[in-house]
This record gives C-alpha cells, sequence and structure tokens, in this order.
C-alpha cells in the first residue's frame, strides 16, 4: 500500500493499493485493444457524447457540448441541471459478471472467452 499525500497515516483510507501487472499482461492488453476497437466503433457500442478514454474526444469539446445546451436551455427559457460523478476507485469496482454479459450479447464469442478466462479471479 502507497499513502496518498497530505493523508494521516493512521487512516485506512490513506492508503492505496499497488497494482503492478506483468509486462506481458500490459502488452497483451494493448493487442486486445487494437482489435476490440474498431468493432467496438463499427458497432456504435459507445456513446457520441461519452469521451472519456476514447481517442479524438477531449474534454474541450464535452464542455463545448455542455455550454451549448446550457445556452440552449437558457435561451428557451428552460430549466437545466447536470449531475457529474467521480466515483472513487471505479475501475476497482466494476461488476465482472455484468460486464462479461454485455461483452457476450456485443462481441464475437473468442472476444467473450479471452475475458472471461482473463477477469477469472482477478481482484484488488
Amino acid at each position: 500500500m502507497i499513502q496518498k499525500p497530505d493523508k494521516p497515516a493512521e487512516e485506512v483510507r490513506s492508503y492505496r493499493p499497488i497494482s503492478l501487472l506483468p509486462v506481458l499482461s500490459k502488452v497483451m492488453e494493448q493487442l486486445f485493444l487494437q482489435r476490440v476497437m474498431p468493432i467496438i466503433e463499427q458497432r456504435q457500442l459507445v456513446p457520441d457524447h461519452q469521451y472519456g478514454f476514447r481517442k479524438k474526444h477531449n474534454t474541450i469539446e464535452q464542455m463545448h457540448r455542455l455550454v451549448d445546451k446550457v445556452n440552449a436551455s437558457l435561451e428557451r427559457k428552460q430549466y437545466c441541471s447536470a449531475v457529474f460523478l467521480d466515483i472513487s476507485q471505479a475501475f476497482d469496482k466494476v461488476w465482472h459478471n455484468g460486464l462479461l454479459y454485455k461483452i457476450k450479447l456485443n462481441l464475437p464469442a473468442n472476444y467473450y472467452s479471452f475475458l472471461k478466462s482473463y477477469l477469472d479471479r482477478r481482484f484488488m
């Protein structure tokens, strides 16, 4: 465990886990990503307005989209609300069975089998 900066040493939440993936796993993940992304894009499995962790999508574009929506609401004299979420340790809390279910529905069977074996007995 590594202590977070400016956090009290006596509190459990002041520490983050260490995750060291073997180099071979990192290479395998990149190869898989290169193969799966074209399928995901072709089948439009990720909404256009989702910008996180996507090539050719950046925060500035998302801010422009948000400002345009707010301005349009103001011009029509309508209410406008926004919700921003930052889920702590979101990656560590992914429900693997739910993720695999979605993958089985939307990707080729060999991709499902690969990811199922890769995620088996993994935890943080």
